[in-house]
């Protein structure tokens, strides 16, 4: 049995992909639970036992980008983290991401007074919340299902409350955001279906492995890289190196280097495999012009 790793609980969007991705392929797959992104990196790289992984994780699936709020900065920085690591993105999946608003009891929306959830769907639904729960404050919390099961806990719900009582805050009504589907497993009331305030709301993840996969022909790649220091026009001559060569760019993005102010690692995706000898060779040229370098793997093109 193929052991995936997945931001949890059971409920999250990365659930429903995941599960959907192992079906449509009839992988006989076990999907274990992680409670953070980083986590999960963690937990594919050194089998960390604090996120209660006690067996080896074959593949994870991580959310990478999303089309409302751009990239997943703890995705990206998961990578470079382990980037001494062996590992390939073997895959990459897309689904179209509809956030609800769930409550323990039907109430007006202009009582909610505190929406608890991941941070990624409280901003992708940012307008309703201003139009129809204007009051209500924001709790962070790892993932959507995680804000579900706050919810559904009586305990938690009862010492917030408690805490709101001593600053003299008005008596609490909590929602949660995420897949209605949650209402179901945690006992919960929908207020409101498709509260995202872009109706093409689409999150992409990768499915990271231990190795690559053959060309298939419609393929695609990825890399990260830092320019070399006192290198002007550097990321440019490395852009020319694609361009000269015809191969095509689909997304290029930048994340800081968290030590040192003003330098970036580039993360670039390209159409094309590395067992093509145009691409290969193109990658070795990048490789002369850069500090860092990481060639994350090829994978099949997902067939939307």
């Amino acid at each position: 049995m193929t052991a995936f790793g997945y931001l949890g609980p059971v409920g999250t969007y990365s659930y429903t992909a995941l599960n959907h991705y192992v079906g449509k392929r009839d992988i006989d797959s076990q999907l274990i639970p992680v409670s953070t992104i980083i986590g999960l990196f963690d937990s594919f790289f050194l089998n960390d036992k604090d996120n209660g992984i006690t067996q080896e994780l074959d593949y994870v699936f991580v959310p990478i980008e999303n089309s409302v709020n751009g990239n997943i900065g703890e995705s990206l920085d998961g990578l470079i983290k382990y980037s001494d690591q062996e590992f390939n993105i073997v895959d990459e999946v897309y689904m179209k991401i509809e956030t609800s608003l769930l409550c323990r009891e039907n109430v007006p929306l202009d009582r909610i007074t505190d929406v608890i959830s991941h941070p990624q769907p409280l901003a992708q639904s940012s307008q309703f919340l201003r139009d129809n729960c204007p009051n209500a404050k924001h709790t962070l919390v790892e993932s959507t299902g995680a804000g579900a099961q706050y919810l559904s806990d009586p305990t938690k719900l009862k010492d917030l409350t408690s805490l709101k009582k001593k600053i003299g805050a008005t008596l609490p009504v909590f929602a949660a955001i995420g897949d209605a589907k949650l209402a179901n497993s945690y006992g919960l009331k929908v207020l409101s279906h498709q509260i995202n305030d872009y109706d093409n709301n689409t999150t992409r993840w990768f499915v990271l492995g231990r190795k690559g996969d053959k060309m298939t022909g419609r393929d695609k790649s990825s890399f990260a890289f830092s320019i070399k220091k006192d290198s002007p026009g550097g990321l440019y001559h490395v852009l020319k190196i694609f361009a000269d060569k015809s191969i095509n760019l689909t997304k290029i993005t930048s994340r800081p280097i968290k030590n040192i102010v003003g330098e970036y690692v580039f993360f670039i995706d390209f159409e094309g495999h590395i067992e093509d000898n145009i691409v290969c060779n193109s990658l070795e040229e990048v490789k002369k012009k850069s500090s860092f370098f990481k060639f994350f793997g090829s994978y099949p093109s997902f067939d939307k």
